[in-house]
Parts: C-alpha cells; structure tokens; sequence
C-alpha cells in the first residue's frame, strides 16, 4: 500500500510539473518553473527530486464536451466584434484557446476575476452558459459579461442539479431514503477522500 501511495504521490506530482510548464521544454522559462516545481513537491512529498523525475503517470484521456467547444476562432470573432473585450477561459478548454484567451483559471477564478475587474470592463467567458449568465446578470450594469460560444454552451449533466431535485434528495434523507447512493470500494476510500481534500481545500 505504501508503493502505491507513493506512485500515486508521484503521479499528482508529475502532473504538477506538466501544469508547471515541463511540457513544453522549449521556453527556458517554462523548463525554470518545471525545475522549481521538482524540488517543491519532491520536498512535499517527502522524496528527491530524481525520484520524481523517473515517477511512472498514467494518462487519462478524457476531456469535457462543455469546454471543447471553445475555439480560438470564437475568441478572434469577439475581439471583432467587441473591441478591447476581455477574454477569461475554463483551463478545460483547448490548449490554443487557452493561449489565445487573455487568462485562464478555475470557476471560483473567473468569477473572482470579473468580480473584483474594472467598472466598464467587458468580458467573453469561456465556461458553462449558465454560469455566464448568473455572472452576467449580478455584474450588470457595471460591467458586461457574455458566453465566447454564442450559440450556448450547456452542460446537461450540471443542469440536472437543480434546487427541486436538490430538496427532493434532502426530502428522502429526512425520511431515511437515500437517492442515487454511490458506493465506492474500500479499497478506493482512501485515496477519493485524499483527492476530495486537496480539491476542497484550493476552492
């Protein structure tokens, strides 16, 4: 088990370093912020930075139907259409899309972002429309927000939650009935709970 917690360590570790900018070895800046990103985390994890440099990453290939809408041709259109607009993307979208957006961060960025911005400030957002939109409308008049995919980027497994099916399962608890209970192995609780923790814990 203590093999496995390790790999699983080094993988998370090694996926910090590709975000880090190891992936691409051709910007010296990027190779810099990938040696930092070794020694940080070989020191987090209680290892040597060689170790993390030969740790083992399985790869997933999975990807969010929302956010591989998004193109960069989208985002050249909207700086058209609406000069001096500013351009915020999921960092689930395509790799050019991020590099063509202005900035990139996770929802609680983007929302802070646009938030905190200046009044008279436009923004394209690349993310699930309904977001954009509550973003929008509690932004408005001060600052105006629209989706960078026009035709709407819906995400209908997030519009499954919805608050009558929020009470309905908070309902069945008050009665001992449990809606769409997942079960997960014991074998597996461990590290679920480890990835739930670190996910909770930068949010």
């Amino acid at each position: 088990m203590d093999a496995l917690r390790l790999e699983f360590e080094l993988a998370e570790v090694r996926g910090r370093i590709d975000r880090a900018g190891a992936v691409d070895e051709r910007r010296s800046v990027g190779i810099e912020r990938a040696a930092d990103a070794v020694e940080a985390v070989a020191v987090e994890v209680g290892t040597d930075a060689e170790t993390v440099r030969k740790a083992k990453l399985i790869l997933w290939k999975g990807h969010c139907s929302v956010h591989t809408r998004f193109t960069a041709k989208q985002i050249a259109l909207v700086r058209e259409e609406h000069p001096g607009v500013r351009v915020i993307v999921h960092p689930e979208v395509p790799f050019d899309v991020v590099q063509a957006a202005d900035e990139s961060g996770s929802t609680e960025f983007i929302l802070k972002r646009v938030r905190e911005s200046e009044p008279g400030s436009v923004w394209a957002v690349g993310t699930e429309v309904h977001l954009v939109h509550r973003l929008a409308a509690e932004v408005a008049p001060a600052k105006t927000v629209i989706s960078l995919d026009q035709l709407g980027c819906l995400c209908s497994t997030m519009f499954r939650v919805s608050p009558n099916h929020l009470l309905w399962t908070l309902e069945g608890l008050l009665d001992g009935v449990v809606h769409n209970r997942i079960v997960v192995p014991d074998e597996r609780k461990y590290w679920v709970k480890v990835a739930l923790d670190r996910m909770l814990s930068i949010s």
